[in-house]
């Protein structure tokens, strides 16, 4: 009898108003998107403004906007939280000749988001990956306006008489590829196929790893199987789980397969 597993590992925010209006902020003006595909600061310079099609004669760098709702897929639920329109964005101006002209040298920097994204669970107390099935980048509008000055980064207060020293933090990292849809339906996927006696091996860059701490580790798999079957977990050479999957049914229309984490 084979049996097979398919794996979907993965280790181990925002608040806001509601605008009550009856048009989109799209509905009017000039609008210019852009993407990102990880977090990090992006730099918009004076020589992409102008490939992506914006005048830049005499432009007041004041009057450049950022809109986006960040990465993530909308709720399933009609009744969970969901923005009803762009949100404007934080960004820092450089403006080198303080001439409030958008010159060559001048250039405007944000902060842009992956679609996939880590929120925290209280109840685990653990960042919990979620993978965007929809999309692989974030969109951000630029507008140009002059009626309003543009959100910009606030200065972080300063500490004062600070006698804390921070010399480690958490690092988070997943491997989930979404490679196989069992039944060719729905949201579920899965990654590496393991059949009977089957071994894979899944390498992890950590950096500047603080030796004899605990790691957390989250696993989940499924299986279709008409006898019992486990899949060992094992980190470094030692069995770290043993997760033991349940049969699925012969019967007509029931469970296809069966999904088990630990």
């Amino acid at each position: 009898m084979k049996i097979r597993f398919y794996l979907s590992i993965f280790f181990l925010c925002i608040s806001c108003c509601v605008k009550s209006q009856n048009t989109s902020l799209l509905s009017s003006g000039d609008w210019y998107e852009i993407t990102t595909n990880e977090n990090g600061i992006y730099k918009i310079d004076y020589s992409f403004l102008s490939e992506i099609g914006i005048n830049m004669s005499n432009l007041n760098i004041n009057s450049i906007k950022l809109y986006g709702n960040g990465g993530g897929m909308l709720p399933n639920l009609n009744s969970d939280f969901r923005y009803n329109d762009l949100n404007e964005n934080n960004i820092e101006i450089v403006d080198l000749n303080n001439n409030t002209i958008f010159d060559i040298d001048d250039y405007i920097l944000f902060y842009g988001m992956a679609s996939n994204i880590w929120r925290f669970n209280s109840n685990t107390n653990l960042f919990e990956h979620t993978v965007h099935l929809y999309a692989n980048e974030v969109s951000y509008f630029i507008n140009i306006n002059n009626d309003s000055d543009p959100k910009i980064v606030p200065l972080a207060s300063e500490i004062l008489n600070a006698n804390i020293d921070i010399n480690s933090y958490d690092f988070y990292i997943n491997h989930e590829d979404e490679k196989v849809n069992l039944i060719n339906s729905g949201r579920k996927w899965f990654g590496e196929v393991f059949s009977s006696n089957t071994t894979k091996n899944f390498s992890f860059n950590i950096p500047d790893i603080i030796q004899n701490n605990l790691i957390n580790v989250k696993l989940a798999v499924v299986s279709r199987s008409f006898q019992p079957s486990n899949f060992l977990l094992n980190i470094n050479n030692f069995l770290a789980n043993n997760i033991i999957t349940p049969v699925v049914s012969t019967q007509y229309a029931q469970e296809y397969a069966k999904e088990i984490g630990s």
